[in-house]
């Protein structure tokens, strides 16, 4: 079978903490497979828009509890900065829609056939908003992560406000729902009309490349 004819399909929220901690593993896939199979981001929308949660005690003891069941899985560490000035701030809100918006933004700004662009834009996203604690929620973070990876601010942050990205966001969340997947990570690889479930959560690299070759064999 000719691999370049199928696709991998990476749904993702950027800033879902197993999202985060499945980061390394996700980049190295993505440049071991590229040239044999398409990828591509799809953001699902974990608390998006009107579903954004505020940082009550019930998002605090979820995201404390889930840290380090994280940090133990995947060795991914969360800074000091995303605990004081997210976790700890009772007026934050925790919307995904902005960056998800930003890297689809970045990715239709892109010269790339694949996306490498926009593997690389959540990664820094991840950076900004998991090490960081940089607010998510102000474009002027996205900005600076889109000026650091060659983009054109004017340009980039023209398109992330505008409707038909707001539009294109939209449309991923729903594309995520009608594959079926309500959780995130969630890969699938998908040839013609079979859609086949690569990995329901966070999975090592070699069991990545070794269902990758089982079912792209058959």
């Amino acid at each position: 079978m000719n691999n370049t004819q199928g696709e991998i399909i990476y749904v993702l929220d950027a800033l879902c903490g197993w999202c985060y901690g499945f980061t390394p593993a996700v980049t190295q896939f993505h440049h071991d497979v590229k040239g044999k199979v398409n990828f591509r981001l799809l953001h699902g929308g974990l608390w998006p828009g009107e579903r954004a949660r505020p940082m009550d005690d019930s998002l605090v003891n979820h995201l404390s509890r889930g840290m380090p069941l994280v940090t133990r899985k995947t060795g991914q560490q969360f800074g000091d900065a995303f605990k004081k000035k997210i976790v700890e701030d009772a007026s934050f809100i925790y919307d995904t829609e902005p960056a998800a918006r930003a890297a689809v933004t970045a990715r239709a700004l892109s010269q790339e056939t694949d996306a490498c662009l926009e593997v690389a834009f959540v990664n820094k996203i991840q950076q900004a908003f998991f090490i960081e604690g940089r607010d998510i929620n102000k474009r002027e973070t996205f900005v600076a992560i889109a000026e650091s990876l060659g983009l054109d601010s004017e340009e980039f942050s023209a398109l992330y406000e505008s409707k038909a990205m707001k539009a294109s966001v939209v449309q991923q969340f729903t594309e995520a729902r009608v594959l079926g997947v309500a959780s995130f990570p969630t890969m699938l690889y998908k040839q013609g009309d079979l859609i086949e479930v690569l990995s329901g959560g966070v999975e090592s690299l070699d069991n990545l490349h070794q269902k990758f070759e089982a079912l792209s064999s058959t």
